[in-house]
């Protein structure tokens, strides 16, 4: 049995399991209940396919499972010590993580990261490998003392959209923009690049969250057009990706990867991306994405001009890069060629990153 030990079952996460279910038996431990926002965000997913338990009802049994199975993949928040058992006795686990260092430095002085600090110590020889979540986690797992030869390029791998992207008028570019709007995703980024674009270009945001009145009130001063949809389903969201040219991520450094950049790949966007959002140089990157400096307005509206006059190329190559590579089915059986036969992939997901 394959077990992921995660926070909470999500629709980052189900989807490799759902995959992986084709090779092993699959099973998820949530160590915390699942949040109201969470739940009106999609992440109330299922699969029955795979079984699934909670370690804050029934903490002895999922011990047990976790230190039975023959590999544990933990994806969950700080706190180690249910691998505690599987440790000492060396047995296959996998800690799959995003950057540690999303603030800086001053995360440092953070009592939980001295725990992280112990526990890369302490997998040294215990048959424990990090599955990166974006190059920067393997940068600072090294950093903080986790063996670099036990490290590899990982990701999140949303479910495909199996959907067309229809021919889009070219006389309008059409620009989505999709998050929580909260500080890290930079949402008011959005519309001071929107300030200074043509009026050809148009842009949706869609999303709420503790910046969304400020989103409002910025672009009500400076006459901005802009939609604001709101929180939408899934289905719509998707709909709406489909029928825009550009999916702009605006996010920093605090954005451990950008899902959103999976989903907009596969619909056929062209991306535009900071330097700073976590799967830089491992799904977007220069050839596939328009890539802009983190927080320069200037730059970002030069990547969106830039990814408007190359839309046709760029669309091709979101959907080749998700169809070719970045895709639950290719990351499940690259992955249970790891665990089964410790046999490593020579590029991309689940090869070395410090060669």
């Amino acid at each position: 049995m394959i077990v992921f030990v995660v926070s909470f079952i999500s629709p980052h996460t189900l989807p490799l399991g759902r995959a992986l279910s084709q090779y092993a038996e699959v099973a998820f431990i949530n160590t915390m209940p699942l949040t109201e926002e969470r739940k009106k965000m999609g992440y109330d997913v299922c699969d029955e396919r795979i079984k699934v338990y909670n370690y804050y009802e029934n903490t002895n049994g999922c011990f047990e499972i976790v230190n039975n199975a023959e590999c544990v993949i933990f994806a969950g928040a700080f706190g180690f010590d249910i691998l505690q058992h599987r440790l000492a006795e060396k047995k296959l686990t996998f800690i799959m993580h995003e950057r540690i260092f999303k603030k800086g430095v001053i995360k440092l002085l953070d009592p939980r990261t001295y725990e992280l600090v112990r526990f890369c110590k302490r997998v040294r020889g215990r048959n424990v490998k990090l599955l990166s979540i974006g190059t920067k986690a393997a940068t600072d797992f090294a950093f903080l003392g986790f063996p670099k030869s036990e490290i590899y390029k990982f990701g999140y791998f949303p479910e495909l959209e199996s959907k067309i992207k229809p021919e889009l008028s070219r006389d309008f570019c059409s620009i989505i923009w999709v998050g929580r709007m909260v500080d890290f995703k930079r949402p008011i980024l959005a519309l001071k690049a929107a300030k200074r674009l043509p009026k050809r270009y148009k842009l949706i945001m869609i999303g709420d969250g503790k910046l969304s009145e400020k989103a409002k009130r910025y672009a009500k001063k400076h006459n901005i057009s802009v939609e604001f949809k709101g929180s939408l389903t899934h289905k719509d969201v998707m709909d709406n990706m489909l029928n825009s040219h550009i999916l702009l991520s605006t996010s920093n450094k605090g954005e451990g990867w950008g899902a959103v950049v999976n989903e907009g790949m596969n619909l056929g966007c062209a991306i535009v991306c900071s330097d700073k959002i976590g799967c830089i140089n491992s799904l977007a990157y220069s050839e596939n994405a328009c890539v802009f400096k983190s927080g320069s307005v200037s730059s970002l509206v030069r990547a969106i001009k830039s990814a408007d006059e190359s839309f046709d190329e760029l669309s091709k190559k979101s959907i080749e890069t998700i169809e070719e590579e970045y895709n639950p089915t290719v990351a499940a059986a690259r992955l249970f060629a790891l665990i089964n036969e410790g046999k490593e992939a020579e590029s991309g997901i689940c090869s070395r990153i410090f060669k």
